[in-house]
């Protein structure tokens, strides 16, 4: 299986006082910058071949690649970055997707992704309980949704199928722009489940259920997807703001 890594992203204002760097993936932690923790966990990953990048031009100066690997520049959004460099892996039926700044990826945990999700699968998206985050990441903040198999939450590190997402690409990109919006995602998923995620959200109510939200969404995506228990619970820690950076370092203590 190939990689995909999302590295274009600029260093939000919030991060500016802890580095100078013009991209968030170049910010160090703990020594070392969080382009290079994600290559390093997919080179050693067992089960991944080649590493694909999309960035920046003045970032493919600042990284070495294998020669095996490929570039893709920039291509001015992040739906956009991501469609370029599937199709730069679309002779692949799967591929593991990784945000560039999960500063605790590892390659057994992106391993043990890949064989968690089922072949026929476009989108395999980890799911967490709170009680497995925090029992590995006490300090991290995160948001969870009650459902009626838990309090959960996603991550950034995925497998995504290359054909598939090319067939439906006006759903991917639709989807994509929502996935940090909770209340848009759900509602694009009809009035019956956006009214029942703002039930979960204001009541605690455990009205929602992953089986039926899978359904949902692959007929809204056009293939499987599917939610995969049991995965690492580090990869649903990712640095968006200055209290994450914070919450990182004190992580960082306690894992040494």
């Amino acid at each position: 299986m190939d990689a995909l890594v999302a590295a274009a992203g600029p260093t939000p204002a919030s991060l500016a006082e802890f580095t100078t760097e013009p991209y968030k993936c170049l910010l160090a932690v703990g020594g070392r910058r969080l382009i290079d923790i994600c290559l390093e966990a997919l080179w050693g990953a067992e089960r991944v071949e080649r590493v694909c990048v999309v960035g920046p031009p003045m970032l493919r100066e600042r990284i070495e690649l294998r020669p095996e690997d490929l570039w893709v520049d920039d291509q001015g959004s992040g739906p956009a970055n991501i469609m370029a460099g599937l199709a730069a892996l679309a002779d692949r039926d799967q591929i593991v997707f990784c945000a560039s700044d999960v500063p605790f990826l590892t390659a057994a945990g992106i391993d043990d992704l890949i064989a968690r999700t089922p072949p026929e699968v476009g989108f395999g998206v980890p799911i967490y309980r709170r009680e497995e985050v925090e029992a590995k990441l006490p300090e991290a903040g995160n948001k969870y949704v009650p459902f009626q198999e838990g309090d959960l939450t996603a991550s950034s590190v995925m497998v995504i199928g290359p054909r598939q997402m090319a067939v439906q690409r006006e759903r991917v990109d639709t989807l994509f722009n929502a996935r940090k919006h909770f209340l848009r995602l759900f509602a694009m998923m009809g009035p019956g489940t956006a009214i029942k995620f703002v039930l979960a959200m204001k009541f605690g109510w455990r009205v929602l259920s992953v089986p039926a939200l899978e359904a949902k969404i692959s007929r809204l995506m056009g293939f499987p997807v599917k939610a995969v228990f049991g995965a690492d619970p580090a990869f649903n820690f990712d640095i968006d703001h200055d209290r994450d950076y914070a919450e990182c370092l004190k992580l960082l203590e306690r894992l040494q």
